[in-house]
């Protein structure tokens, strides 16, 4: 077994309010087929940090508030668009509950750690567009 993650920190995120955020996951056949990319209940997640507690938010749960199937892409999009909609499990919150996100951002990661050992999927994750209260975050080309 090899025990190893992928992790990506978004940029520019610090002292917002989430409103939205998510990604488009290449996935055929919706967030449950074995078809394309890993999806489950841990990962592809974001790991969020704010300035009271931890969250996170895995593929499959909490569910996507929106998902909206595309060819080989699933977007998949947590909260309404409203400071405070974004749902995520709290990590430091006794009994660690599903709840509003509306503290200030710290940090958010996105992190993988699943791999050929959890079946179905075959140990990858392919994201674009990540989203993040309504702005597509990536690599631009005039980026160093």
């Amino acid at each position: 077994m090899n025990f190893a993650s992928a992790t990506a920190s978004l940029k520019k995120v610090r002292g917002i309010i989430l409103s939205e955020l998510g990604y488009d996951i290449r996935k055929a056949g919706g967030v449950s087929s074995p078809l394309g990319s890993n999806c489950d209940v841990d990962a592809p997640r974001f790991d969020i940090q704010t300035t009271n507690n931890f969250y996170f938010i895995a593929c499959t749960s909490p569910p996507p508030t929106s998902e909206s199937p595309s060819g080989p892409w699933d977007r998949l999009r947590w909260g309404t668009g409203t400071p405070g909609s974004v749902m995520g499990y709290c990590a430091t919150c006794t009994g660690f509950p599903l709840v509003p996100i509306t503290e200030m951002i710290e940090r958010i990661d996105i992190v993988f750690d699943e791999g050929t050992d959890v079946s179905p999927f075959f140990g990858v994750a392919i994201l674009d567009n990540i989203d993040v209260n309504g702005t597509l975050v990536g690599h631009s080309q005039d980026e160093d």
